[in-house]
């Protein structure tokens, strides 16, 4: 037992910090749907959409860029909220890639998302790489961060300040006796 102690420690620890990492706000989405020899790209800004995994303020997507099996960028125009910008590819090319760029602003945005109020990174960024995209529909959502917190909930708090030390007392105790 007294081999397993540190490891166990060492995964308590992991999975405590690992609460504390950022989270990922839903913004968009964007969808690949093939229609005969030709497939459309759609870019959907959901903001202010209601949905509760989304910011219920709303956002316009500006400065929107979409590059293409590692073609040239699109510049697409604003995409404002509930609103969709599109692309059609011609040609029966398969998709084994993309990059989406975006932007929301210039700093941290305060918005709330599920009855919280988070502060959420501006840049969008978006990239696939991979299988050719086939079948009738592929949907990817668009996410920005939420920066992590300087300090945990206090609950984390509350555990660590507890649990710790009574693991560590465990060890020790264990240490001796062996």
């Amino acid at each position: 037992m007294k081999p397993l102690m540190p490891l166990l420690m060492g995964v308590l620890v992991l999975g405590l910090s690992a609460t504390a990492m950022a989270d990922a706000v839903t913004v968009g989405a964007l969808n690949v749907v093939e229609f005969g020899s030709s497939q459309v790209i759609t870019i959907q800004n959901l903001t202010g959409s209601g949905d509760p995994d989304t910011p219920m303020q709303s956002l316009t997507f500006s400065n929107v860029a979409l590059s293409v099996n590692g073609g040239p960028a699109q510049n697409l125009s604003n995409i404002s909220p509930l609103n969709f910008d599109q692309v059609t590819l011609p040609g029966s090319e398969a998709i084994t890639s993309f990059d989406l760029t975006a932007s929301l602003g210039s700093s941290l945005i305060p918005v709330t998302v599920n009855g919280a109020a988070v502060n959420i990174s501006p840049a969008i960024s978006l990239t696939y790489r991979g299988a050719p995209l086939s079948g009738w529909r592929s949907n990817f959502d668009i996410t920005v961060s939420d920066p992590p917190k300087s300090m945990p909930e206090p609950g984390i708090a509350a555990l660590l300040a507890q649990g710790l030390p009574v693991a560590f007392l465990f060890w020790r105790r264990r240490g001796s006796t062996a």
